[in-house]
């Protein structure tokens, strides 16, 4: 059994009450993991940006993917900073589907 499958089965045995303060754990916890990362629909089509740029997830983790170093990345981008690169490696491994997913979608608006 997956560990999905597991709190699944577990939810299943908490009241009304307890889902409710479970839900509400969760959405703030989530709120607060990803600082750093923005979804705003009228920049780069909604999808995962760096905060204060117009540099998406994707196109860091495809330039990390191809060899680049941090370093290399911050020397290419100089508004990020080494925090940004954190938060984009944080959302990405919480995130690889979604970002995969928009790096496809990419490749496919070059070709």
């Amino acid at each position: 059994m997956s560990n999905y499958e597991h709190i699944i089965s577990l939810l299943e045995n908490l009241s009304r009450e307890e889902r409710t303060s479970l839900a509400h754990q969760l959405v703030q916890s989530l709120a607060h993991q990803f600082r750093g990362i923005v979804h705003k629909p009228n920049v780069n089509g909604g999808n995962a940006t760096i905060i204060r740029t117009r540099i998406p997830v994707w196109t860091l983790i495809e330039a990390k993917a191809n060899g680049a170093s941090d370093l290399e990345l911050l020397q290419a981008f100089p508004s990020l900073n080494a925090e940004d690169l954190v938060n984009a490696w944080h959302y990405y491994t919480n995130n690889k589907l979604a970002i995969e997913t928009e790096i496809r979608a990419q490749n496919l608006e070059t070709i």
